[in-house]
This record gives C-alpha cells, structure tokens and sequence, in this order.
C-alpha cells in the first residue's frame, strides 16, 4: 500500500514510520502557481523511501495532479523545498511592498516602476504576480492568503530553530505579514501587505493602474 500526503507540515512530523513490508509513505507537496494569461501550473516535489519512488502507481496519480515533477530526496524533503520557496516568496512580496512605498515617496509612478523593474534586476514572481494584477488594481481577493504565507514563514522560522539557522530577513518580514493580519487583512492576498505602507507613510501604492495609463 502506498499512503500520498499532500500536507505542508513541520519537517520532523514527516518522519512517520510505517511497516516497511506493507506501507510506503511518499509526500507530495505542492506549489501552486499562477502565471501570465491565466495558465494554471502546478509542481509536485515528491520525497520519500527508494521503494515508493520506483513504483508506477505513485507516478501515475503525480501526472494526473500535475506536469512539473521533481524528486527531492527522503521524507521530509518535499516539505523542506516549499518551505525554502514560500520564504523566498514573502520575503519577495514584503520587501516588493517597501520597494513601491520608497518609490512613490521619492516621486516615482507605480506603473513606471513596474516597467522599469520588470525589465531589470530586480524583477521578481512577486511583482510579474502580484504588482498588476493585485495592487495596481486595487481588489485583493482571491491569490495567496496573507494566513497562508505568515503560516509559511512560520514553519520556516521553526525550522531555522531547530537547525540553528538564523533567519533575520525572514523574521523581520513575518512581522510586516503580522501587521496585515493585526489590521483584518488575513484572508486578503498576500499583497495586501501593501496597505500597511500605505498607512504608515501616507503614500498611495495600490489601485494606481489608471493613473499609470
């Protein structure tokens, strides 16, 4: 028998043991992403014994979820992977957010950063993701809970204890999602992070697609 788990949990809970001669346990996280045009991607990072790896049945409940499947070793890997992505993600988005606050105070338009920076080193998913779709429109429905990613964040600090890894970075964001969630913005998207800028400096950031045109 073999047991698929989809849940993003604290990597040492992945250590579950079951019988070897009858269970084989392979975890399966997802990152799901949604690109330009609408095109729904998702990636699979499956870890687990070599014994669940070879079998066919895995692999084939693995395509019918997704194209984008990737080994990432032993139990516990899959999580670790999404876990290293969605801290890269809100650190991304958190400082995405200040980039914009700093701009806009300093004289710059919204959209021209957003023409700028997206053909230049700082371009990042956050902004081809988030900068358009969500801020300059001004609706934060839908997309990636600002919940969801303090979660992330979370585990990642969790982790970092127990590694003894220092994450200052990832701790000082974890507070900027704190403050989205301290001000009701916890089921918006995570780019509503934005508005915690806009509050503390008085600039307007969000729902400038208009006047950008």
């Amino acid at each position: 028998m073999i047991y698929i788990d989809n849940h993003i949990i604290h990597i040492r809970n992945t250590l579950i043991q079951l019988r070897p001669d009858r269970f084989y346990l392979l975890f399966h996280p997802l990152i799901l992403i949604i690109i330009n045009r609408g095109i729904l991607n998702i990636s699979i990072f499956t870890s687990g014994p070599p014994l669940a790896r070879i079998s066919k049945q895995p692999v084939f409940i693995s395509e019918l979820l997704g194209k984008n499947i990737y080994h990432v070793g032993e139990a516990g890997g899959g999580d670790a992977i999404k876990m290293v992505n969605n801290l890269l993600l809100g650190c991304n988005m958190a400082a995405l957010a200040e980039a914009l606050t700093l701009g806009v105070k300093c004289g710059l338009s919204v959209e021209t950063m957003k023409e700028v920076i997206s053909v230049s080193s700082g371009r990042s998913y956050a902004l081809d993701a988030k900068l358009e779709k969500f801020i300059m429109a001004g609706q934060f429905n839908g997309g990636f809970a600002v919940d969801l990613q303090y979660k992330d964040l979370g585990l990642a600090l969790e982790a970092s204890r127990d590694e003894k890894v220092p994450l200052p970075m990832t701790a000082a964001a974890v507070q900027v999602y704190e403050m989205a969630r301290a001000k009701g913005q916890g089921r918006e998207d995570m780019s509503s992070v934005v508005k915690v800028w806009e509050d503390l400096t008085g600039a307007k950031i969000h729902g400038e697609a208009e006047k950008g045109a």
